[in-house]
């Protein structure tokens, strides 16, 4: 995903912890063995700790597995490539979910494999329906999600403890939150932001524009352009307003200047992706060990949203029968409880199941509510998922759309245009692009 960090390296004890796994109990296939599949992932330590076990699934099933690791950028060429060219270079591919709309036509549909009985149960109740559904193309399910993360709000527990300050749940209330702290608290500002003309802008606005009621398109990702709206137009002069208590330079900032903001004490709150969360509680890295904590986004009077950032395992549509099989038969496997459990408490740093099942384990509860867990950043995971995710729209055209958007917007923080004026050129390009 687009919002990925240096990741901290993986536990030996994840080892241990995946090395007492038992065969997830299920009745694995066996009738391709002597079949290899190469499979695509992002290299971030959730997947590299599946890929450190795929010995077991190679066990079970017969099947050999190569797996190529690539950074998010380096995914997307190759995946797009290989799809363009019908190559069949890869039989396993990890699809980001702001990719769906353009790769989701060339991805195979899944419906048949999951009925199959011949396939382990994927148990698809064991996902958070809204996740489940971000994989859904063209009204059909073409990847199982397999690597989470989602925008929460971190805010310093110990300032608000300390002045009595209310965790804000509104837009309005977080301003206010913030110009509070700037002006009463001595060396920290209220907020951090993402405001650069980069991705990470639009990540940070698109949950303010949707909560105020602006939209893209008329049904979300599809229908006429609806872009240019007062809705859109208070979003872009809101969001501008946070800009007056958080630091100098935030026009300059994606989150890794955020992120660095919030570990060295200078903000007291941030929108970011939860999974960054593990960072605060570094010693060698953070000012703030032990006082970042963390809750859903602030909503506004359309609701509340949250970008969602996740991942799914997907086959190439144009793959055969047999090769498209054995690929399942690795997604089940990869995504199951009992792998994803062991990932979860086995000492990787950031990664969050795909499994709502494995969220609730008494187990891995345990460890969240602990005080100074490290899985507490996974406390907004089960509202947010049931509640406040926003897809941003499948169309093949999204990469354009949203730079038109994160463009525009930078030139109103910039004072090149009025608001009025960046919502009505983006709208115009958006209609081009679309």
């Amino acid at each position: 995903m687009y919002r990925r960090i240096s990741w901290l390296v993986v536990s030996i004890c994840l080892v241990l912890a995946l090395g007492a796994t038992t065969a997830l109990g299920a009745a694995w296939p066996t009738d391709y063995k002597g079949t290899t599949i190469n499979v695509i992932m992002e290299d971030v330590p959730p997947l590299r700790a599946i890929a450190a076990e795929v010995g077991k699934f190679e066990e079970l099933t017969g099947i050999r597995v190569n797996i190529e690791f690539a950074n998010y950028d380096g995914c997307y060429e190759k995946i797009g490539l290989d799809l363009g060219t019908r190559t069949g270079r890869y039989d396993v591919m990890y699809v980001d979910s702001a990719w769906l709309g353009k790769f989701g036509p060339m991805l195979r549909e899944l419906e048949t494999f999951i009925a199959d009985k011949r396939f382990p149960d994927i148990k698809q109740d064991g996902f958070y329906e809204k996740e489940w559904n971000a994989y859904i193309y063209d009204g059909k399910q073409v990847g199982i999600p397999i690597d989470s993360t989602t925008e929460v709000l971190l805010y310093r527990k110990d300032i608000f403890d300390e002045y009595g300050l209310k965790v804000p749940t509104t837009w309005r209330e977080y301003r206010e939150t913030a110009r509070w702290i700037t002006e009463n608290v001595e060396g920290v500002y209220g907020n951090g932001m993402m405001a650069k003309q980069h991705d990470s802008l639009s990540c940070d606005f698109l949950p303010v524009m949707w909560s105020m009621g602006g939209r893209i398109f008329e049904n979300w990702d599809s229908g006429a352009v609806v872009f240019n709206s007062p809705e859109t137009v208070e979003a872009f002069k809101f969001y501008k307003s946070l800009t007056e208590s958080a630091p100098p330079g935030v026009t300059g900032w994606t989150w890794d200047e955020s992120i660095n903001a919030m570990a060295q004490g200078q903000i007291a709150m941030a929108i970011l992706f939860h999974d960054i969360g593990v960072t605060f509680d570094d010693p060698s890295i953070s000012k703030v060990v032990g006082k970042v904590d963390y809750a859903p986004l602030p909503g506004g009077p359309a609701g509340r949203y949250a970008v969602y950032g996740g991942s799914c395992l997907a086959i190439p549509r144009f793959l055969n029968q047999r090769r498209a099989e054995a690929a399942y038969t690795f997604i089940v496997w990869a995504t199951s409880y009992d792998v994803q459990k062991a990932i979860t408490i086995g000492g990787v740093k950031g990664g969050t199941p795909p499994r709502k099942d494995v969220i609730e384990d008494p187990e891995v509860q345990t460890l969240i509510h602990k005080p100074m867990g490290e899985l507490r950043f996974f406390k907004p995971i089960p509202e947010t998922f049931e509640n406040y995710l926003g897809i941003r729209p499948q169309v093949s055209a999204w990469p354009e759309i949203n730079a038109i958007i994160y463009t525009k917007l930078s030139e109103y923080l910039a004072g090149v245009k009025t608001a009025e004026e960046a919502v009505a050129e983006a709208h115009q390009l958006i209609e081009q692009a679309f």
